[in-house]
């Protein structure tokens, strides 16, 4: 049974829902945490649950900061796990590790500074005042704990182990949860409950993340990593910054659509609080589709141009799985909202308040679910700032608008029914997105039916099928006498850099980049395909799995060679750019005729590697043969 997942050649439905469904897992328990918190310090005293409501917007920051780094962390190890980057991996843990201890410290320092004026802003009571600077400064400091402990998480995350950060993050949550109530109702700590709660569950997990961070070697504490941080820095503010900010318009939002309901009464505010909170656990699944395809988008444009076709592939399959799922969940919260709202709420007044909103509002869930999934994705995929525009007008609409209508005409289900339709309008403006991305990952002339190349490590195809090859008199990989050889025989000529070549469902050939000198990048092409296959199409065929090679790996010279009557591949060299570089006379064949053998030779440059966008750097790209891939043939 396959286990592993293999995000350039799984099926994309399958990815979205191996990936969408442990996040949602990880993004559930975390409100868990949240609601548990509240909870427990609601029954130790009104004190501490003052105090810790007084915390909620500096929760938001924290939040803010924490999505900012993870984000871009899993981003970035996505695209670099997509080249097989293993030392850019590596880099990047690294810098990002450095860079949040500089950040959450300044802001921890910050706090530390002006949390007595921020008693004063909130009208603190002076016998609380020495509490809630002391609570405040603590959560700030031990952030930097929690902010590394949840680049370890993502950097796992976006390394391809989704159900290992999944299972690190339920553990976090119920470690947290579990010493949270063992310090408040057994050691009676109070407010430092939550303190120590983070402060050991961060350790704990932290440590174990680490373990498995250094068991896959992508974990190395190396000060010339810092060398290289400016990309860590650029990634932070592409992706990073721009949902930071999201965030900090959400909760703004939040505030200003209390105020908007405020004038109508406590009925009416407690009756849309409870509404809005079951629209955001209602999003969550939104958020996690579009968490997932970041990371299988993410992995495919690192893995180069031939997977770009996945890429958008993968963004269409996500809107129809998210539009499928929000017209069920949707339907289901509208002919419920009676029953949900009872079971939350005492008050007749507030009860009506709730299903009015969720009899006007929940309907549009359906188009909402689909525009939250694909702003989470743009976060995602390096598009923070369009997604960022898209938060501010959204919300911006709502507000302004639903403000004019309340007050010039004191009905409340005004504002419901702005919300509404800003998410029917915010649906339709995706369409600009979708055309968007299809411009730029949808490869012209490739198509999801196409014969495509599929390549597989010897070890994964059975010796016997492989052997077969070799029954072709013509078929010269590393021998003169193929169809002479033992399986044995043949298997001693293959290694862990040979690649089994599969066309049109059939295996048809071998494929080897031998390396000659590393510090000349000097590779030799070792390459034979079946017989009958016309030379038109092993052009195309050898052309694509050069590019792809080349796209990865550090190559300035190629090398081949054929003798001298081997008259198709000669052809076929030369058609490849391959010129002759010398000669080896008198060599012999078989029926022991002398021939000769002769060697050819092609420099990379840039121009070989059209696949390369100016941004990316050569020295990052590393080679495919470490596992099986697929590579369209363009034209075959």
């Amino acid at each position: 049974m396959k286990t592993s997942i293999d995000f350039v050649k799984d099926s994309i439905p399958g990815l979205i829902f191996k990936t969408s469904i442990p996040i949602v897992l990880a993004s559930l328990v975390t409100m868990l945490v949240q609601l548990a918190n509240i909870s427990f310090m609601g029954n130790v005293s009104e004190e501490a649950i003052y105090i810790r409501a007084l915390y909620t917007p500096f929760a938001f920051l924290s939040i803010a900061l924490t999505e900012a780094f993870q984000i871009s962390n899993q981003v970035s190890i996505a695209r670099l796990k997509g080249s097989n980057d293993k030392e850019g991996i590596k880099r990047n843990i690294f810098s990002f590790i450095a860079l949040s201890m500089f950040f959450t410290s300044g802001l921890a320092i910050l706090i530390y500074l002006v949390s007595p004026y921020l008693s004063t802003f909130f009208n603190v009571p002076a016998n609380l005042s020495g509490d809630f600077n002391e609570f405040l400064r603590n959560m700030f400091l031990t952030n930097i704990l929690i902010v590394i402990t949840m680049i370890f998480i993502s950097s796992l995350r976006g390394y391809g182990n989704i159900y290992l950060s999944t299972i690190l993050n339920i553990i976090y949550a119920f470690i947290n949860i579990a010493l949270v109530y063992w310090f408040s109702f057994r050691l009676e700590q109070g407010l430092n409950s939550i303190i120590y709660a983070n402060l050991f569950s961060s350790v704990f997990v932290s440590g174990i993340a680490a373990i498995f961070l250094v068991k896959f070697k992508i974990l190395k504490i190396n000060v010339k990593h810092l060398k290289k941080i400016n990309k860590a820095l650029l990634v932070l503010r592409n992706v990073g910054l721009p949902i930071s900010l999201s965030y900090v318009i959400i909760f703004l939002s939040n505030f200003l659509f209390t105020k908007i309901v405020e004038p109508f009464g406590p009925e009416a505010i407690s009756g849309f609080g409870v509404a809005y909170n079951i629209q955001t656990f209602a999003i969550i699944p939104a958020i996690a589709i579009g968490s997932g395809l970041g990371i299988i988008m993410n992995y495919n444009i690192g893995a180069g141009e031939p997977f770009f076709s996945r890429v958008f592939k993968t963004f269409k399959v996500g809107i129809l799985i998210t539009f499928a799922f929000y017209l069920v969940f949707s339907s289901l919260i509208f002919i419920s909202k009676e029953s949900i709202a009872n079971l939350m709420l005492n008050d007749n007044e507030s009860i009506n308040n709730a299903v009015s909103y969720l009899r006007i509002v929940a309907p549009s869930y359906l188009f909402m679910g689909v525009v939250l999934m694909i702003i989470t994705t743009l976060e995602q995929i390096n598009k923070g700032l369009i997604a960022l525009i898209l938060n501010v007008a959204y919300f911006l609409t709502i507000i302004l608008i639903s403000w004019i209508l309340t007050i010039k005409y004191d009905i409340l289900n005004y504002f419901y029914w702005t919300i509404f339709f800003s998410n029917i309008i915010g649906f339709l403006g995706m369409g600009y997105i979708y055309l968007k991305l299809k411009k730029e990952f949808e490869i012209p002339g490739v198509t999801e039916e196409q014969d495509f190349i599929d390549l597989q490590l010897t070890e994964d195809v059975s010796p016997t099928d492989i052997a077969l090859l070799f029954s072709d008199p013509e078929f010269r990989f590393k021998t003169l006498i193929p169809n002479y050889l033992g399986e044995d025989e043949i298997l001693s000529l293959l290694n862990k850099e040979t690649v089994v070549i599969h066309y049109e469902q059939q295996m048809v050939g071998l494929v080897e980049f031998e390396e000659v000198m590393e510090a000349a990048r000097h590779y030799k092409l070792i390459f034979r395909v079946k017989s009958e296959i016309e030379i038109e199409k092993i052009t195309d065929m050898l052309n694509e799995i050069i590019s792809s090679f080349v796209i990865r790996t550090q190559v300035i010279k190629l090398s081949v060679h054929c003798y001298e009557n081997d008259k198709k591949y000669i052809e076929l060299f030369k058609r490849l750019g391959f010129e002759v570089e010398g000669v080896l006379e008198n060599m012999l064949n078989l029926q022991e005729n002398s021939t000769d053998l002769v060697y050819f030779h092609k420099f990379i440059t840039r121009d070989d590697l059209p696949m390369l966008s100016e941004n990316v750097e050569v020295e990052n790209i590393n080679r495919f043969t470490s596992r099986g891939d697929n590579y369209y043939a363009n034209g075959l």
